[in-house]
């Protein structure tokens, strides 16, 4: 199988769990009132990884419209709690990210 190949199949593979994770993590909301590794964590999580992949197929102009509702959406970063793990992870998806340099904000 060509190199190529297998890349889109991990892609959409990962594509598919974050996704059933957002799902998931939405009805657990739900049932249970509560989020367990945070609402502000999840947000984060989850428009990161949204970044990412539109800079994998080279959408800069969604990028560049992630990017302004994030800068929108976080008015005061000093309110946002998580844990060091959580921080380690998203800093994790964000370096992810590719063609940052092309990206404005």
């Amino acid at each position: 199988m060509h190199i190529d190949v297998l890349y889109t199949l991990l892609y959409e593979e990962r594509n598919n769990v974050i996704t059933c994770q957002a799902v998931a993590d939405y009805y657990y909301n739900i049932l249970l009132n509560e989020e367990p590794l945070g609402v502000e964590y999840q947000l984060l999580y989850y428009r990161i990884s949204e970044l990412s992949h539109l800079s994998n197929i080279g959408e800069i102009g969604a990028c560049n419209a992630v990017i302004q509702t994030l800068l929108e959406m976080i008015k005061v970063p000093e309110n946002i709690h998580m844990t060091l793990s959580c921080k380690n992870r998203l800093i994790e998806t964000l370096a992810d990210v590719s063609r940052r340099k092309e990206m404005v904000g």
